[in-house]
């Protein structure tokens, strides 16, 4: 069938469909009227497609080996005719002001801030025990550059090698300014001191005391063979503490006007005295910082009483190790009579 043939089929006579617009409407005129307004959709369709595509379709019939089909080019930009190439930029949003922004939150801390906090926070005797143990390791360092060829690292730079060869020689050499071996705990206490040191230098991958680390095992065995022989020796064997206070003495110092409220002097010793005794009160820093507020002073079931509400102190520093715990408040209830 040729071409021609094929056109004429095609070709439909409109009034061959005159029964369209008659009167009676069968079930036929019904399936036929759907399906031509299905294929004018599709047609709608078809070319509305290709108009936002661009579809541009250039065939090459010049060829020697018979037809190939053509190159195509789309262009889609039209598909999304409001898309840009970047996405619209939304303005900056504006929070209504609060008459609360200015006594909530404080000002915007600065990095001096943080470490103003972080060094309030820090226990004086321990900042003097580490700067202690520092110093007297440079004095050993110092010594050891002067009197050898040996080229000893500062404490936060050495390797985990060189702070196990350095540190165990200087345990062993170490000695306090009158030429006299340091006692045990002291030693220890050295030890310590520089352990915070390197943590203060933020060196965290060096705990020169921690039995699971076997790069320091030889620091560690040279450290307790030290101790145990100046055990051995005598040293460290006598301890310094303060003697406990006797009722007889306590009753002493009422009589020798030691205790009273004769004049500042004497009541302020008074105020030390049992401050220590009845609330435990330990620390210098507990007594300086003390407030009246601390002090409350009520009635309950058991009569009349004076109850101490602690803070921080020597040993409840607060904070995230201390979780735990809490401040200590003692109670102290008035005597029949009182």
């Amino acid at each position: 069938m040729d071409m021609e043939d094929q056109q004429s089929l095609l070709t439909i006579d409109l009034g061959d469909l005159d029964f369209l617009c008659g009167d009676i409407i069968t079930d036929e005129d019904i399936q036929l009227s759907q399906v031509c307004e299905e294929i004018e959709q599709e047609h709608d369709i078809s070319e509305g497609l290709c108009q936002i595509l661009s579809l541009d379709v250039d065939v090459n019939t010049d060829t020697k080996g018979g037809a190939e089909f053509g190159s195509f080019e789309m262009d889609y930009h039209n598909a999304c005719p409001e898309t840009t190439d970047s996405a619209p930029k939304l303005p900056a949003a504006k929070l209504e002001p609060n008459e609360n922004d200015d006594t909530r939150f404080g000002e915007p801390a600065t990095d001096e801030d943080i470490s103003k906090l972080i060094a309030s926070t820090e226990n004086a005797n321990t900042k003097k025990n580490t700067a202690w143990a520092l110093r007297v390791f440079e004095e050993w360092r110092n010594q050891r550059l002067r009197n050898s060829d040996a080229e000893i690292p500062f404490l936060h730079v050495m390797t985990a090698e060189q702070l196990n060869f350095y540190l165990g020689r200087f345990i062993v050499e170490t000695r306090r300014k009158d030429g006299v071996e340091y006692p045990p705990r002291s030693l220890y206490l050295i030890t310590c001191g520089l352990l915070r040191h390197l943590k203060d230098k933020n060196v965290f991958d060096k705990n020169i005391l921690d039995n699971n680390d076997c790069r320091f095992s030889e620091f560690r065995k040279i450290l307790d063979s030290k101790m145990k022989d100046l055990l051995k020796r005598g040293f460290g064997t006598s301890i310094k503490q303060a003697e406990p206070i006797m009722p007889q003495d306590e009753e002493s110092m009422w009589n020798k006007g030691i205790f009273g409220d004769k004049d500042s002097e004497t009541l302020q010793h008074t105020m030390f005295y049992y401050n220590c005794k009845l609330f435990g009160l330990r620390g210098h820093d507990e007594h300086h910082e003390l407030e009246c507020s601390q002090f409350v002073l009520g009635t309950d079931n058991s009569g009349k009483y004076v109850e101490f509400i602690g803070r921080a102190s020597k040993t409840y520093k607060g904070g995230l190790a201390q979780m735990q715990l809490t401040n200590k408040r003692i109670r102290h209830h008035s005597s029949a009579g009182e």
